[in-house]
C-alpha cells in the first residue's frame, strides 16, 4: 500500500534506536578513553613538606566530566530501549519478496489461468500484499488460484486452504442465517427489533419502530459504530494493529442500544452500519439460544459443507492461518509490512464481521448463492438476494447483499466485500448468475478494483 502514516510510530522508534546508539556510543568512547588516558599518568612523588599547600593541590580529576558521560550513557541506553519497545509495539516485520510470486492452481480450469495470473502477478509485485486467493466461476468451469504467501517469515505457499478473515462478508452469513430463521416460522422479516430486545432493555423512543428489515437492508439508521466503542480503540488498531472490537461485550451491546442516537428516519436512507449486523447477529443467537457462531455453523455452513469457515480455530486450523498486515512498503525485493492482530478474537458478537474461511469453502458459498438448486438451503439463499430497499438507479440492498449496475457487463452485480485489520476480500457474481469471483487478500490493501476487473475479463473471454 502507499499509506505511509501507519509506520509514523515505527519511524520514531528508529529514530530512537539511532538517537540511543549515538548517545550510549559517543559516550562508551569517552569514557573509555579517560579511563585509558588516566591508567597512563604516572604515580605522582609524595610532596616535599617545605612546598607551599597552593603547590601540594592535586590536578582536578575531570569527575565532572566523566559524570556527564554516564548521564549520556545512561540516556542512550534508555532511548535505545524505548525505541525497541516502540518498533515492537508496531508489530513491524521485514521479509523478502520472490519475483514473481509463488502460485498454485487446481488446475480445474487451465484456460483461465492467463487470465486471472495477468491481474493478480501485477497486484503483488506492487506491493499491494502478501498472499493472495481467488476463484471464479463461469458457465463451464470453476477454478482456484493461489499467490505468494502466507505471511512474511514462511516460504509456504498461499493455499486454498489458508485461512483468512473474510470480515464484512460474514454479514451476508448473517442475512442467510436470518432468511432460514424467517423460513421456520422463528422471526418475521418486519418484526420489530425491540420484541427481541431482552427484558429491561429498550430502544429509545425514536428507534422503536426499527425491524429486522431495516437492519439487515443498514436503514435503520443506526450509526456505523455504537458511541459506546472506544475512538481509542480505532487509534491504536490504525497505529499498533490492536482488535478495536477486543473486550466489547454484549452488556456493552446493549447499552449502546439503549442509548442510540439515529443518523436518520428507519427506512429512508441507507446507512452502512457494523452497529446494526451486530446487533441483527446477537438477537439471532439468542433467539436461538445459541452463540453466533454455532448458529451460523448450523444454518448455513453444515449444510454447503463448509467445515473451514468458522470462527474460533480448532488446532487443525490454526497453523493455516495467514498473518494480517495492516501496511506494507515495498522496496525492492524488500517488503517492511505492519502485522495486525486477530479480530474478534474470544468475543462472539460476530454477526458483523467475524468469520473466518478458505478459498475452498468460500467457492463452494459463491457457487451456492450462484446455483443454489437443489441445496437443502436454497429457498433462503434466494431470499437473501431479494431487493429489499432500492437507494437510487444504480444501488440497491437484499438481505445485506448489495446490488450494483454494471455498465461494463450491462447487468447488475450482486456482491459484498469485507475488511478487517491486516485482511480484504470480496464475493460477488453478475445477476444472471452466470460469472462470479471471490479475492481473499492478507493485506490492508482495497481488492475491489482486482475482483470487478476479473469478472470483466471473464465475460469479455465467454462473449
Amino acid at each position: 500500500m502507499n499509506n505511509l502514516l501507519p509506520f509514523f510510530p515505527s519511524a520514531i522508534g528508529l529514530l530512537l534506536v539511532l538517537l540511543g546508539l549515538a548517545c550510549a556510543s559517543l559516550a562508551a568512547i569517552i569514557l573509555r578513553r579517560t579511563k585509558a588516558a588516566r591508567l597512563r599518568q604516572p604515580t605522582q612523588e609524595p610532596q616535599s613538606p617545605l612546598l607551599s599547600p597552593a603547590v601540594a593541590r592535586p590536578p582536578a580529576s575531570g569527575g565532572f566530566a566523566t559524570l556527564c558521560m554516564r548521564v549520556l550513557l545512561a540516556f542512550g541506553l534508555g532511548m535505545l530501549a524505548l525505541g525497541l519497545a516502540g518498533i515492537w509495539s508496531t508489530q513491524l516485520s521485514i521479509g523478502y519478496q520472490r519475483t514473481p510470486p509463488a502460485e498454485w492452481s487446481d488446475g480445474r480450469a487451465p484456460a483461465l489461468e492467463p487470465l486471472i495470473r495477468k491481474r493478480c502477478v501485477r497486484f503483488i509485485n506492487r506491493g499491494n500484499t502478501v498472499g493472495l486467493a481467488v476463484a471464479v466461476v463461469t458457465p463451464t468451469n470453476a477454478t482456484i488460484m493461489t499467490f505468494g504467501r502466507p505471511s512474511l517469515s514462511s516460504w509456504a505457499h498461499t493455499g486454498a486452504s489458508t485461512f483468512f478473515e473474510i470480515g464484512s462478508i460474514t454479514k451476508t452469513f448473517t442475512a442467510v442465517t436470518l432468511a432460514r430463521e424467517i423460513e421456520q416460522g422463528l422471526v418475521r422479516l418486519d418484526q420489530p427489533v425491540q420484541e427481541l430486545l431482552p427484558p429491561g432493555v429498550e430502544l429509545p423512543e425514536e428507534a422503536r419502530e426499527i425491524t429486522l428489515q431495516h437492519l439487515t437492508t443498514h436503514t435503520s439508521g443506526f450509526p456505523r459504530l455504537a458511541a459506546n466503542q472506544s475512538k481509542l480503540r480505532t487509534v491504536a488498531m490504525f497505529f499498533f494493529g490492536t482488535d478495536p472490537y477486543a473486550g466489547y461485550t454484549a452488556a456493552d451491546l446493549l447499552q449502546g442500544v439503549r442509548t442510540v442516537k439515529l443518523d436518520s428516519k428507519p427506512g429512508t436512507k441507507s446507512t452502512y452500519s457494523n452497529f446494526g449486523m451486530t446487533l441483527l447477529g446477537q438477537l439471532l443467537a439468542t433467539r436461538a439460544g445459541s452463540s453466533y457462531e454455532a448458529l451460523v455453523k448450523r444454518e448455513v455452513c453444515v449444510p454447503l459443507g463448509m467445515n473451514d469457515t468458522t470462527i474460533t480455530l480448532d488446532r487443525a486450523q490454526a497453523p493455516r492461518v495467514a498473518q494480517a498486515y495492516r501496511a506494507l512498503l515495498r522496496c525492492g525485493p524488500l517488503i517492511f509490512a505492519l502485522r495486525s492482530d486477530p479480530w474478534f478474537a474470544g468475543n462472539d458478537l460476530g454477526g458483523a464481521g467475524a468469520l473466518r474461511s478458505t478459498a475452498a469453502d468460500m467457492l463452494k458459498y459463491l457457487q451456492a448463492n450462484m446455483h443454489p438448486d437443489d441445496l437443502p438451503i436454497a429457498p433462503a439463499l434466494r431470499e437473501s438476494h431479494q431487493v429489499l430497499f432500492r437507494e437510487d438507479k444504480r444501488t440497491a440492498f437484499g438481505m445485506n447483499w448489495i446490488h450494483t449496475q454494471s455498465k461494463r457487463l450491462e447487468q447488475p452485480i450482486i456482491w459484498h466485500n469485507g475488511g478487517t485489520g491486516g485482511f480484504r476480500t470480496f464475493i460477488g457474481f453478475t445477476e444472471d448468475s452466470r460469472f462470479g469471483v471471490l479475492v481473499l487478500s492478507n493485506s490492508a490493501a482495497d481488492v475491489d478494483n482486482l475482483a470487478l476487473a476479473l469478472l470483466g475479463d471473464l465475460a469479455k473471454a465467454h462473449q
